[in-house]
């Protein structure tokens, strides 16, 4: 069999941006920003397969090549920062309009792969690939890399006959893995951006040194598993328990400031990530009337940063000019946040100014969450009587932290219920608020210093760079995610007509909490959807339920 594809996957895109005279801060005489951009994908594959049949053995053998490049550009042009006409939108309505056009990346990979897979008796199955890949963003002598897999799997229940008869099947499974991956676009030179200034233009060099010797990240994950179900398939569980380590990863080391650059693009670290998942599933009841199935799953993992580089083994992968910082580092959890925090003793206990504030520390030296979890689960139900079907689905988060922006903003401007103790000037840190902590005075005694909450929310709270620490949050929570309820109709209602079957439902999603340790946040909404935005809630939109009807008609 022979196999030949391409695919085209292009945007194109365009924007109008109007910022009216006295927009706050940004454009207090007004701007006007047009700006279009173009991205691609263009895949193309070939493969070539064979399959056999032997004795007890059956045999698949393919292989075939794959060309991907990408593409992207933008050119967008402003008016600057003033207008000379307030409001009329023009670019020619400027003095000085500024036009930048950004060639974005071209990245070329071309692959040639080839993977088997054997059977024996249909109990026993062995499944082997291997993949090179050129790619065009790596260094000559390190752009080919070569990464394989292997996997074995083993159907006990057919190979072991003295099986109890309650079980009714059984698999054993186990693979190892590798995968490459090539670096960011334009790392093998230094970079020049040619900018307007006044009437004259210059170059300005790229702030990242080169790397002539990049290698690619390489990610091998093992993976082991055990699927069992019982009498008839009315109960059974698979568990799965894996490990993945990403070594030679990509990222940038400072620079001494005399070195005229910023930064240099290297290669270094390995982040381990390993955990269990475990799912139960089962049928209590079934009749020709009634069926009830359920499904339970249970997830750990955890994620540490083994190493980075001696050079820099604390890397901030992303912050913002306010609250927070998410870093990486070496020897500790993979997504730490760190912010300022409260100045302590050796026991712990926070250190209180004279004027009843606690002290501060100067600068983000406090860890103060991670996001990830110790567990997640999850608990559906299905149940079908007759033509009716009811199911929902449970889920449970239990851990993890973040930090949120919106609660030190809120708590700043004195919006919020927890800001109405002590307005009176009675607030005691230690007493009335913060009660989980204990304050102490600069000779050890217990604080007792009466403030205003008014001064205690606005030095602790507000916009510009707020005590990150007090405004922490769990991110434990157990929601109602979806509740659907069904019903078939009978085949007498469509007589001749091709029709196989007809249903309509209504669905509901994301209805309410059952239990949630954060009371104004919900940790499905963050900032963004980059990975440094993990932890981080920052005026995110008001939670939705979502109701919905849904109609199928099977011919």
């Amino acid at each position: 069999k022979l196999m030949v594809r391409g695919s085209y996957d292009g945007a194109n895109s365009g924007s109008e941006i109007k910022l009216y005279n006295d927009t706050y801060t940004r454009a207090p005489l007004g701007r006007y920003t047009v700006s279009k951009g173009t991205d691609y994908i263009f895949n193309s594959d070939l493969l070539l397969s064979y399959k056999k049949s032997s004795g007890d053995f059956n045999y698949g053998i393919s292989a075939g090549g794959n060309i991907r490049q990408q593409r992207s550009n933008a050119l967008s042009s402003n008016t600057g920062v003033s207008m000379i006409i307030p409001n009329f939108f023009a670019i020619s309505n400027t003095n000085l309009p500024v036009t930048s056009y950004d060639p974005g990346y071209s990245v070329d990979v071309q692959s040639l792969y080839a993977f088997a897979n054997i059977g024996w008796r249909d109990m026993l199955f062995l499944d082997v690939t291997g993949r090179n890949d050129w790619s065009s963003t790596l260094p000559a002598n390190n752009r080919s890399y070569f990464y394989p897999s292997v996997g074995v799997s083993a159907l006990l229940s057919e190979m072991i006959k003295g099986l109890p008869s309650a079980i009714s099947y059984a698999k054993l499974r186990g693979s190892w893995a590798e995968v490459g991956n090539g670096a960011q676009p334009y790392m093998l030179t230094r970079t020049a951006a040619f900018s307007a200034g006044g009437n004259n233009g210059f170059l300005t060099l790229g702030s990242t040194l080169p790397n002539t010797n990049l290698k690619p990240e390489r990610t091998v994950s093992t993976e082991l598993g055990l699927d069992v179900r019982f009498f008839n398939d009315r109960l059974g569980f698979d568990f799965t328990a894996y490990k993945t380590n990403t070594r030679d990863q990509l990222f940038t080391v400072a620079l001494p400031v005399g070195s005229g650059a910023a930064q240099y693009y290297t290669n270094g670290g390995d982040i381990e990530n390993k955990g269990i998942e475990l799912v139960l599933h089962g049928t209590p009841v079934k009749t020709s009337a009634l069926t009830w199935d359920i499904n339970l799953n249970y997830a750990t993992y955890k994620t540490m940063v083994k190493s980075i580089s001696d050079d820099r083994p604390r890397v901030v992968v992303g912050n913002d000019p306010y609250v927070r910082e998410f870093v990486i580092e070496q020897g500790k959890p993979y997504g730490e946040i760190y912010s300022r925090g409260f100045q302590r003793d050796a026991n712990g206990n926070v250190l209180i100014g004279a004027n009843g504030i606690p002290l501060i520390t100067s600068g983000r030296t406090v860890r103060i969450a991670n996001f990830n979890p110790d567990w997640t689960a999850g608990l559906s139900n299905s149940f079908t009587f007759k033509r009716f079907n009811l199911s929902f689905l449970i889920d449970h988060r239990q851990g993890g932290s973040l930090v949120s922006m919106t609660d030190a903003i809120l708590y700043g401007d004195g919006m919020v219920k927890g800001t109405l103790a002590g307005r009176g000037g009675d607030l005691v840190f230690g007493e009335n608020v913060f009660t989980h902590e204990n304050g102490v005075l600069a000779d050890g005694s217990h604080n007792s210093i009466a403030t205003r909450a008014e001064t205690f929310w606005t030095t602790i709270g507000g916009r510009n760079t707020p005590v990150g620490e007090a405004f922490v949050s769990s991110a434990t929570n157990t929601r109602l995610r979806e509740l659907t309820f069904g019903y078939s109709l009978p085949a007498s209602l469509w007589g001749k007509w091709p029709i196989e079957g007809i249903r309509f439902s209504l669905v509901g999603r994301n209805l309410f909490f059952i239990h949630r340790a954060a009371k104004s946040i919900d940790t499905d909404f963050l900032q963004g959807t980059g990975p440094d935005s993990e932890g981080f809630q920052s005026f995110a939109p008001p939670t939705s339920r979502t109701f919905g009807f849904n109609l199928k008609i099977d011919f």
